[in-house]
């Protein structure tokens, strides 16, 4: 086996170019490298690996060298997409700051109140209706597993409620709010000073309420914002969108008060380097020229002169985004390749693109398979402990996607293919991820299935690395 090197990954710069983005640096040469061993060694298969656009340069190298022995264990050529963005530092960074503030502590726990008390639940074993107390949410937001033993009794509670007089009852949930906080003195010290805490508020509304014209107009703000985070959470649970009462009050104050410098700036932009990397390419290849087209080039030509050359395509998380943007370019730009295999590992794109891109177009590959974990495992799999207790794909599903409890094609959640989860897109894909003996979903944890059936990753991070998961991919690339 030859040692991992230059002719093992492909680093994508700036804007989806060749351009250098810290210590690494591809060229046009190194690619043409990569064909020409290639064709010297007489290589058969070709896996190309995209991990998940969450990591930094560093990161993006090592878990490349990690995948190289999984795929030329099977007689593979490995070649792994390095294109970092750091977001996960900065989602697990930006929580933990957020979390620190002394607002956010108080903005949590008084949504939370109100929720009790207009979920249409017995939440305290006082009646309906009766909010749960100061000191009683101050020991369940003492546990690791928050507000779980009331999840059931809350929708339940929701069934009961109408989504058409929570509009009516807006008002009167600000004026509740608003008495509550009121009584507060440390909340109203805290109005006083707002400016003298990092408080980590999106810029427009740090404005509104630092310009506020005394601590009443302050607090009658906040109790505004306030009551419009317990409105959408009341809507989500109506809608059987929830994520839990504690993540999806986590959820809706980070999109009410906090969103704008949260990361999904980041997010948007590693979107937007996964497409990037396969824009046309005009004029002479240089460093402004886009990597992910150009390779695309040189495997088609490769593969035409080769015939029989199998090309399988790995994505981990954010992966996944890029070879639905793959495929999106291919078609585009008219390139004729060939994939063998299309593997997914807790894909991170919507459940919308995987559907257009992969479900709906079985012409672009020969074989589809998804690792992912259950939902009970995506649900204790704490992203920040003692912050936000679900995973990552939970985070993006509630925060960084446009709209809250987006569907996302790694989450067992938005599988049943009945309401909410019923509309076209979705029912086609649950109904083709299980059907019967095509073996595209791989549930983690699955053991003693046949070779290419296995994971036991419990972390949204672990697939890379979990030994059933990369043994599955070994046998999957090995056959023939």
């Amino acid at each position: 086996m030859s040692d991992f090197g230059k002719l093992n990954y492909i680093n994508v710069g700036p804007h989806g170019t060749f351009k250098p983005s810290g210590d690494l640096k591809t060229s046009p040469g190194d690619i043409d490298a990569i064909f020409a061993h290639l064709t010297a060694s007489n290589a058969d298969r070709l896996s190309v690996h995209f991990h998940g656009g969450l990591v930094a340069e560093g990161k993006g190298l090592r878990i490349a060298e990690s995948m190289f022995p999984v795929y030329t264990s099977a007689g593979a050529h490995a070649v792994s997409f390095i294109w970092e963005t750091g977001l996960i530092e900065t989602l697990w960074r930006n929580l933990t700051a957020i979390s620190e503030t002394k607002l956010f502590q108080k903005l949590l726990r008084y949504a939370i109140r109100e929720l009790t008390k207009r979920l249409g639940a017995d939440l305290t074993g006082r009646g309906e209706g009766v909010p749960m107390s100061l000191p009683e949410i101050e020991a369940e937001l003492e546990k690791l597993e928050k507000f779980e033993g009331f999840d059931a009794t809350a929708r339940g509670g929701a069934a009961r409620l109408d989504e058409e007089e929570l509009e009516f009852i807006r008002d009167e949930m600000e004026l509740d709010l608003l008495l509550e906080i009121e009584q507060d003195e440390a909340f109203g010290e805290l109005a006083d000073n707002l400016s003298a805490e990092d408080t980590k508020l999106r810029p427009s509304v740090a404005n509104e309420l630092n310009t506020a014209d005394g601590r009443g107009p302050t607090l009658f703000k906040i109790a505004k914002l306030l009551a419009s985070v317990v409105f959408r959470v009341l809507r989500r649970y109506i809608r059987g969108r929830d994520h839990g009462l504690y993540p999806t009050v986590v959820e809706e104050l980070v999109r009410e008060f906090y969103l704008d410098d949260f990361g999904g700036w980041v997010w948007g932009n590693m979107k937007d380097v996964s497409a990037q990397m396969f824009l046309s390419n005009t004029g002479p290849i240089s460093d402004a020229s886009h990597p992910g087209t150009y390779f695309l080039e040189r495997l088609a030509a490769h593969q035409a002169a080769n015939p029989g050359f199998a090309v399988d395509l790995i994505g981990h998380s954010a992966g996944s985004i890029a070879i639905c943007n793959l495929f999106r370019s291919l078609e585009k730009s008219g390139i004729a390749l060939s994939v063998r295999n299309v593997v997914f590992l807790a894909p991170a794109c919507t459940t919308r693109l995987m559907h257009d891109e992969v479900v709906a177009r079985p012409e672009r590959y020969k074989r589809f398979r998804m690792f992912t974990m259950s939902d009970a495992y995506e649900q204790k799999d704490h992203l920040v402990k003692g912050v936000y207790t679900r995973s990552l794909l939970y985070l993006i599903s509630g925060v960084l996607e446009e709209e809250a409890d987006t569907p996302i094609a790694g989450m067992e959640r938005f599988w049943t293919a009945q309401a909410p989860f019923d509309v076209p897109h979705l029912a086609k894909t649950a109904t083709w991820l299980q059907e019967a003996d095509k073996n595209r979903a791989v549930m983690s944890v699955t053991t003693d299935q046949a070779p290419g059936l296995n994971s036991t990753a419990q972390k949204h991070g672990d697939f890379d690395n979990d030994d059933p998961t990369r043994a599955s991919l070994t046998a999957l690339v090995a056959e023939t």
